[in-house]
């Protein structure tokens, strides 16, 4: 049986891009010409913005485990949820508008990738291969050409970007007291708490992340064999 081959879509290239692919920063800036206190009340009163941003990156760095979700919208728009264990790796899913959905896993430099009947009904209008593909996972390495560039899905950034902001705002974000620093759309939100965490990031006007469960504990397990296929027979 020959297998079609159409490698990973473009949409779902997008999406990963939006979390983190290309070298895109997580870091919450603020105007390093502009060290004014932030607006806290709580346990950050009398920190400056500098201060309270250097930490709450330290803790999204320094994290063992966390939750990130993220939304794009515009060309190539969708949405995922991921558990992360820097270093290990994740797992999760993704949703790209007009693609289907698609589960995640990575560990170490092994990956597997598992889209929805949705996405495999766009692809294949062979029942033969439908039955073929239908609920598996496609495997792959973090070092493919296709399926690896999803494997940046699960890394945090340290490279810096421009400042874009000043002092912080306080409101509240989910339920508990926040700093917001820059703008909208192009804006971090910090949790003003004792040990500040990084809550959201607007990585620009049409992607977004919001990050939680921090060091909260991730279990990553490799799909059984009898449900995982060769990503490279469909161009993965």
């Amino acid at each position: 049986m020959r297998h079609v081959r159409h490698g990973v879509p473009a949409a779902l290239l997008a999406v990963a891009v939006a979390a983190g692919a290309s070298g895109c920063s997580f870091s919450v800036r603020v105007s390093h010409s502009s060290p004014a206190p932030a607006q806290s009340a709580g346990p950050l009163a009398g920190l400056t913005a500098d201060q309270i941003v250097t930490k709450a990156n330290a803790d999204l760095f320094a994290a063992s485990s966390l939750r990130m979700r993220g939304t794009r919208t515009g060309a190539g728009s969708g949405t995922f949820d991921l558990e992360l264990a820097p270093g290990r790796g994740c797992t999760g899913t993704i949703e790209v508008t007009g693609s289907g959905d698609f589960q995640i896993v990575v560990i170490g430099r092994k990956l597997w990738l598992r889209p929805n009947a949705a996405y495999w009904k766009q692809q294949h209008s062979s029942p033969a291969v439908l039955r073929l593909v239908s609920g598996k996972y496609l495997s792959g390495t973090t070092a493919d050409s296709g399926l690896g560039v999803l494997s940046s899905l699960c890394v945090l950034s340290h490279t810096g970007r421009p400042a874009a902001g000043g002092s912080g705002t306080s409101l509240t974000f989910d339920g508990q007291p926040a700093i917001a620093f820059g703008a909208p759309g192009d804006q971090g939100i910090v949790s003003d708490s004792a040990t500040p965490e990084v809550l959201q990031m607007s990585v620009s006007s049409s992607s977004t992340l919001d990050f939680s469960d921090y060091n909260v504990p991730v279990r990553l397990t490799a799909p059984p064999a009898d449900e995982t296929i060769d990503g490279a027979a469909y161009g993965m």
